[in-house]
C-alpha cells in the first residue's frame, strides 16, 4: 500500500484532524461567558449613571439656589428662575432627568416634574 494512504488511515483511526478553527462546544462556552460577565457589569454601569445624573441635579440646584441668595442680597426679593440669567448664572442649568428647575417665595430651589 502507499505510504500516504496509511497516513490517512491512521489519522482516521485515531480521530486526529488537520483542520483549523473552533467546534460548536467552545464557541457556545465563549458565547456563555461573554454573557455572564455582561450579566454582571450592565446592572452596575446603569447604576453609576443614575448615581451622576443625581449628583449634577444636586449640584445645578446648589448654583442655582446661590445665584438666588445673591440676588436677594441685591434687590430684597427672590427671583424667578429666569431673572438670573445673565447677571447671576451665564445659563441656566438643565435638569439630567428633563425636570425643571424652580424657585419657590423663600429661595429655595425646587425640582417640577416636566411635562411630557
Amino acid at each position: 500500500m502507499n505510504k500516504g494512504i496509511m497516513m490517512w488511515i491512521n489519522r482516521k483511526l485515531k480521530g486526529t484532524r488537520d483542520e483549523s478553527g473552533f467546534t460548536l462546544i467552545e464557541l457556545l462556552v465563549v458565547i456563555v461567558i461573554l454573557g455572564i460577565l455582561a450579566a454582571i457589569l450592565i446592572p452596575k454601569i446603569a447604576t453609576s449613571s443614575d448615581e451622576a445624573k443625581k449628583s449634577t441635579c444636586e449640584t445645578n440646584m446648589n448654583m442655582i439656589e446661590s445665584a438666588a441668595q445673591r440676588y436677594y442680597f441685591d434687590n430684597d426679593a427672590y427671583p424667578a428662575l429666569g431673572d438670573l440669567e445673565p447677571d447671576y448664572l451665564n445659563q441656566t442649568p438643565v435638569c439630567p432627568f428633563g425636570d425643571l428647575y424652580t424657585i419657590d417665595a423663600t429661595g429655595n430651589v425646587n425640582r417640577a416634574a416636566h411635562a411630557h
